[in-house]
């Protein structure tokens, strides 16, 4: 991951109309993060973002898994998934605080 950069996951995920999923987000084989993704009503997509910072500097393994979680039309869709980095001086000192890193 960049050093010294706020860095974010972000994705665009869908569920099958009659059914849900688990998304599950994994960084060296730890879980950080842990979503039920339903239909929505228009079919669109769910905007996810989990924030990376912690790990600034660091080599590390990420792992997206859909898991079923009650075995009925258990389909998810994936329209992208990409990892954005940003200046930390782009952020205002209120964003910096709230995400937890130093200014």
């Amino acid at each position: 991951m960049p050093q010294a950069k706020r860095s974010l996951l972000e994705l665009e995920v869908a569920a099958h109309e009659k059914g849900d999923w688990l998304l599950k987000i994994f960084v060296n084989d730890q879980p950080i993060h842990e979503q039920l993704i339903a239909p929505k009503p228009d079919g669109s997509f769910h905007s996810v973002s989990v924030d990376l910072t912690d790990y600034a500097g660091q080599k590390i393994v990420l792992f997206c898994s859909h898991i079923a979680n009650d075995w009925h039309y258990e389909f998810s869709y994936w329209a992208s998934a990409r990892v954005v980095s940003r200046e930390f001086e782009n952020l205002s000192p209120a964003s910096l605080q709230a995400a937890g890193t130093p200014r």
